[in-house]
């Protein structure tokens, strides 16, 4: 057979097949392919694509929650696209309300990216630097050479506060604000670990304090600088600081007092 022949038979098999197929949604095809190929099979493909693999995932979910090894919310999003969203499990053990999608979840130490992006934010807007130190946003903080850098990345060399407030704190069913934080740093002045950047050290009172520099500088809550700076632009809807909202706490104190 005539090798062009039968090249050109096989082109037409192609072509007759690919425009046989459902039209389906109308959606553009890829610009470099629309020219080629007709919008639905793409549509098709990829629909048929993404169903598959979200009964897989929710099968492995299911799976799971059934035997009590998952509690929790899954999002699986695949070259930017959404593929799968559902959760599983309860919200609360003594309610017994059913997760949703929109439930809330204590992120812990996850949420230091958004201190830090609040930080970096404000460097954009011009209204601090890296190299600039605690001292200068405020003032009471007794550790002179301590810098906005030092903080974001662990080598301050600052004590835990939690190990503070354990000794220093009068009432421990009072829970502390960012406020009383700096406040017992002034008051009672702990020993450093080490020199500021002189040494590594994950500690949370370096974010606690890069929180307190937020509300200093914006005249804002933290959790109000952040609804308004990255929640709200992004539209995380379910998203918030806790701010011992999401569940009942004691009143908060903002200073110890002094003794």
């Amino acid at each position: 057979m005539n090798l062009n022949l039968l090249k050109y038979g096989i082109f037409t098999f192609i072509l007759i097949f690919l425009f046989s197929c459902g039209a389906g949604e109308r959606k553009e095809p890829p610009p470099e392919l629309s020219t080629y190929f007709p919008d639905s099979v793409f549509i098709d493909l990829d629909e048929k694509l993404i169903e598959k693999r979200a009964r897989q995932i929710d099968s492995i979910f299911s799976g799971m929650a059934k035997n009590h090894w998952f509690n929790g919310s899954v999002l699986y999003v695949e070259k930017g696209r959404k593929v799968f969203c559902k959760a599983y499990g309860i919200a609360d053990t003594r309610s017994k309300d059913p997760l949703t999608v929109h439930s809330a979840f204590q992120l812990a130490s996850v949420s230091k990216m958004f201190t830090a992006m609040a930080i970096m934010i404000l460097k954009e807007e011009g209204k601090l630097d890296y190299e600039d130190t605690i001292q200068k946003f405020i003032p009471e903080f007794p550790y002179p050479n301590i810098r906005i850098r030092n903080l974001l990345t662990h080598r301050s060399g600052l004590s835990r506060y939690m190990s503070v407030a354990h000794d220093k704190w009068p009432d421990h069913q009072v829970p502390l604000t960012n406020k009383a934080v700096v406040a017992l740093y002034a008051l009672h002045r702990p020993d450093p670990y080490f020199r500021p950047d002189n040494g590594f050290h994950y500690c949370n009172t370096n974010y606690a304090l890069l929180a307190s520099i937020v509300e200093r500088i914006s005249g804002l809550s933290f959790s109000e600088f952040v609804e308004e700076k990255i929640f709200d632009p992004l539209g995380m809807d379910d998203s918030v600081v806790d701010n011992m909202r999401l569940h009942p706490h004691p009143p908060a104190a903002d200073l110890p007092p002094a003794h």
